[in-house]
């Protein structure tokens, strides 16, 4: 038996747990291992028994009372039936002031009584720093949320007002995301050139490649980008298929009104100005000036 005695002492003396033993009905101490006076800051003289021990581990005396309470039922159960405890998590005040979080368990057997503490104040340091983190995490979602709610609202509204514009113009209207090459026109678009609003796709070669004469869809589509990359838009003039066949001049302007993380050019807007009187006057006036110069 004192060779077993002598093994746990050795055990107890190196446990990384703070142990205080106690015994009889004043649960006086036995012994206390050198991790308690390490944590604690108290040695065995200056916790004789579970009592002194308490009044300095919890010196808030309503804290105390609930504690010691619910302390002593569990242990007094654990006596009677010779076992343990489910380990209670409180908070204990040093010799020094210090304030930890530690995990108590306890186990009784051969007149002896073993309370077992761990020390967890790193950890919970640890998780209240991952609810304060989330607590900031949610609050910036909300925050984003709110401001992309706001967001929603004012592009619903210019949504709205372009609409209404849309509707009143003569113009052709076209919003272009020109990653997908996906095109949103206006009725206008495709009735100056003699099409429904359906008879074409909804791309940029439907609605505009595709349109134009074959020996100049290259150099245009090419400027209209190259422009776009460097100058953040366009003005052009160029010919397009109407449905009956004919071309017809138009004057096309474009803007970017946004772009990817890397610059590119990622959405534009723009107009087309059916424009064929001012191209015939224009005609008219270069043959007028050269039938001029031949006279003079």
């Amino acid at each position: 038996r004192r060779e077993y005695e002598r093994r746990c002492r050795r055990l107890a003396d190196t446990a990384p747990l703070a142990i205080y033993v106690s015994s009889g009905v004043e649960q006086r101490c036995e012994y206390i291992n050198p991790r308690f006076v390490e944590l604690f800051g108290y040695t065995q003289e200056e916790v004789p028994t579970v009592n002194d021990w308490f009044s300095l581990a919890y010196p808030d005396h309503g804290y105390r009372t609930m504690i010691a309470e619910s302390w002593q039922s569990r242990v007094a159960d654990a006596i009677e039936i010779s076992s343990g405890i489910e380990p209670m998590d409180l908070v204990v005040t040093c010799k020094d002031g210090a304030r930890k979080h530690i995990q108590w368990g306890f186990i009784a057997g051969c007149g002896q009584q073993w309370a077992f503490g761990r020390d967890m104040t790193e950890r919970k340091a640890a998780e209240q720093a991952v609810l304060e983190l989330n607590a900031g995490l949610e609050q910036k979602i909300a925050e984003r949320t709110a401001e992309l709610a706001e967001r929603t609202a004012q592009l619903a509204h210019l949504s709205e007002r372009l609409e209404l514009a849309m509707q009143v113009t003569s113009d052709g209207l076209w919003d272009c995301d020109l990653l997908t090459e996906k095109v949103y026109c206006n009725a206008n678009y495709f009735a100056m050139l003699g099409y429904g609003p359906t008879e074409l796709g909804d791309n940029v070669a439907d609605v505009l490649t595709n349109l134009l004469p074959p020996e100049e869809r290259e150099a245009i589509i090419a400027s209209i980008r190259q422009r776009f990359a460097t100058e953040g838009g366009h003005e052009s003039e160029f010919r397009m298929r109407a449905k009956d066949g004919s071309y017809r001049w138009i004057f096309a302007r474009g803007r970017v009104i946004d772009r990817d993380d890397d610059e590119r050019p990622r959405r534009a807007i723009g107009t087309h100005i059916d424009i064929p009187a001012r191209k015939e006057a224009e005609a008219a006036q270069s043959a007028l000036s050269s039938y001029s110069r031949r006279l003079i």
